[in-house]
């Protein structure tokens, strides 16, 4: 705020003017100073869906850390927030995995979104295997039947 009274007379254009573009810079002085909170929820709230690729899932977490908190996605902090919300926010096959790395491998975003990659990648190949040993146990159960 000004030390003196600039002796701005609201009637004239001119300093109206200057009254106005001070109102503007006060406000937005303010809104700078006032650090914008962080909302965890809305972090907490973003859980990887069955069919969610790992590169999908995390977009979605960078795009709400940008909308929702004042972190950077890309700084070191930023980066750290998101290696634990992958980690425990990841579909259960995904996150049993990870949880099973070497602690210096699971504090590297790439390397998690890598082995995430193998897991989600395989989970198809994990599908058919299963499908063979089920039609491979039928097929044995209806030789050993009495005919």
């Amino acid at each position: 705020f000004p030390l003196q009274d600039p002796k701005w007379d609201a009637n004239r254009t001119v300093h109206m003017a200057r009254l106005q573009g001070y109102q503007e810079w006060t406000l937005k002085g303010m809104e700078r100073a006032i650090p914008k909170t962080i909302n965890w929820s809305a972090l907490d709230a973003i859980k990887q869906g069955p069919s969610e690729s790992p590169s999908e899932f995390l977009d979605r977490l960078r795009d709400v850390m940008r909308r929702s908190t004042p972190l950077d996605p890309g700084s070191e902090v930023g980066i750290q927030q998101l290696v634990s919300l992958v980690l425990g926010q990841s579909t259960g096959d995904i996150r049993r995995k990870l949880q099973k790395l070497r602690p210096t491998e699971s504090r590297n975003l790439e390397v998690l979104l890598d082995e995430a990659w193998r897991v989600f990648s395989n989970r198809e190949e994990v599908y058919r295997r299963g499908q063979r040993r089920m039609v491979a146990v039928v097929r044995e159960e209806e030789g050993r039947r009495p005919k």
